[in-house]
């Protein structure tokens, strides 16, 4: 079966798996999939955790689907220190590429790549702090 297929497949049997789960729970599930090196086995083993999961409340779903496909969100901590080490290394890339433009400035070199690379970081690093345009919509 090619690898299309059998993510096709399980897809399909996670779906009805987790028809009569918390959303939170099928999204778990699905992303098991996505990420999953054999898809056919991850869904085998949603369809066999899926039924105890119905019995608990939607957050322990959540759980005990995370824990059934080896996926789970991280906790605080590695959350903050990702964040930590994607902005420094934002900063980083934007310090080095205002150097080199500084730098190419100085000694009259054309400079359009380093504008091109320092303007694209730096929109990054400020798209990081921005809020989504979705979020807290007030009346639409």
């Amino acid at each position: 079966m090619s690898d299309y297929a059998s993510r096709t497949a399980a897809v399909l049997r996670v779906s009805n798996a987790t028809r009569e789960l918390s959303p939170d729970a099928q999204r778990i599930a699905l992303q098991g999939v996505e990420t999953a090196g054999d898809p056919l086995q991850l869904a085998s083993a949603v369809e066999a955790a899926a039924p105890a999961a119905a019995a608990l409340d939607p957050s322990a779903q959540s759980l005990a689907l995370a824990a059934a496909t080896g996926l789970g969100s991280p906790d605080a901590m590695t959350s903050n220190r990702l964040w930590t080490i994607i902005v420094i290394g934002l900063l980083a890339l934007l310090a080095t590429s205002l150097l080199g433009l500084i730098v190419l400035l100085a000694l009259g070199k054309t400079v359009d790549v380093i504008v091109t690379a320092f303007t694209a970081l730096l929109t990054g690093t400020l798209g990081l702090f921005v809020p989504s345009p979705t979020a807290n919509r007030a009346g639409g």
